[in-house]
This record gives C-alpha cells, structure tokens and sequence, in this order.
C-alpha cells in the first residue's frame, strides 16, 4: 500500500513540478529525495490547489462579465432608487437572513444619502422553505406593483418574527388579495425566475447572502454603507 501511495505521489510530481524533476536522473532518486523531504508534497499539493482556484475564480469571473447585462436587468419591478441611474448595486438576499436584515437598514441609509443610486433586488432563498415562499410572494408583489414590492420587502425585512399571520397581515392592512398573489406567485415564470437566480449565483461563486455586485465585481457577506459607498465611488 505504501507503494503504491509513493508511487502516486512521484506521479503527481512528474505531473505538476517537472522543474524538480530535472534535477535528478532517475527516479529513484527522486523517490529517495522525497524521502528526505517529505515536506515537498505538501507544497506541491498546495500549489495545485492554488492553480484549481484560480481557475475556478477565472471561470466565475469570465460568466460574470459575460453575462453581466442579464444579470443586471430587474426581476419584474425589484428594484429601488432612480430607475436610470448610472450607480447600480445588486443585491443577492434571503428574508430570513440576518445579515441581509441589518444589510437592508444599510442599503435604506444609502439610498437616503445617494440621489443617483439603483438598488436591483435578487432573491436567493437558500435557508429555509419559508424563504422561498417569501421570495415567490415578494416576485408576485412586484409583477404587480413595485411600490407594493418595497413596501412588502421592508416590511418582512422590519419584523422581528416572521410567521404566517404577519404575512397575511401585510395583505390585510393594504386591501391586496392574498389569495390571489398565493396563485400568482406559484406561476411557473415566477419559479423559473427563481431557478435563474440560483444557477447564476452558483456560477458566480455566491454561497451565502448577502452578496453584492457592483461594477462588475462580486463582493460576499455583509459591509456597512460606507463600504458600500466607498465601491461605488471607487474608479
């Protein structure tokens, strides 16, 4: 057995340290300097790692510009701020995400303070299946109405429990049919929105939320508003 894992090892050498492998003649005398130097698998099991992530950091980057007006564009009326504006934030968010919570207060602070801003709203509702069911109404909400949608999205955001009777709750207080919405967010547009959103998070190299695009630059986890500011304004 152990032969056969020094075997694989020296392979794995020939394969991705061929400058080490010009230093000795045989390969039994590399066999006897990895002996001696254990430390050199380590190293070059590490340098594959770094050449695999770099590659899979290129992949991930290249689908984002790629593909970056896609992306870019609203899902129905999700989106807050100047409709045209030239600052464009997107946003990757889950309503049961605490972090998205405290990033939703930040974002609001910032709209406050930029005239300029375009705030694009993605739903990424990996934590629960209560996520996904808040993720399909807030879409429902915003085929019909956007300020219904922003009304709706802080409202969730500004609860400190979120369960079935302050969700209806929200409907009741505005005279929406709620029942209505239920049937429309279950469309099969509104579930292939949704599926959109999950591959192209996948093939960016989102795992959690928040996550935020802006100027084309993918940035994970949550940063306050004078991070935020700062990339906007970064040239």
């Amino acid at each position: 057995m152990f032969l056969k894992i020094l075997f694989s090892v020296i392979l794995f050498i020939l394969i991705f340290n061929k400058s080490l492998l010009a230093k000795f003649l045989t390969v039994d005398d590399l066999e006897d300097y990895i002996l001696k130097n254990p430390e050199i698998i380590i190293k070059s099991l590490s340098d594959f790692e770094k050449k695999k992530d770099m590659k899979v950091l290129e992949r991930q980057k290249q689908y984002l510009t790629s593909n970056f007006n896609l992306i870019k564009k609203p899902d129905y009326n999700l989106f807050s701020g100047k409709t045209n504006a030239k600052k464009i934030i997107i946003e990757f968010f889950d309503y049961n995400c605490g972090y998205c919570k405290r990033a939703h207060k930040e974002i609001m602070n910032l709209l406050d303070e930029e005239g300029d801003l375009k705030i694009i709203y993605k739903n990424l509702p990996i934590l629960s299946k209560q996520s996904t069911y808040l993720a399909k109404l807030s879409l429902a909400l915003g085929q019909t109405n956007n300020r219904v949608f922003l009304e709706f999205h802080k409202y969730i955001f500004n609860l400190k429990k979120i369960d079935q009777k302050s969700i209806e709750l929200f409907f009741k207080n505005k005279k929406i049919d709620f029942k209505k919405i239920q049937i429309l967010s279950e469309s099969e547009d509104i579930n292939t929105k949704l599926e959109q959103n999950l591959e192209i998070a996948n093939r960016i190299g989102i795992s959690g939320t928040p996550a935020y695009i802006i100027k084309n630059e993918l940035i994970s986890g949550f940063i306050g508003k004078s991070m935020l500011k700062s990339l906007l304004d970064k040239k």
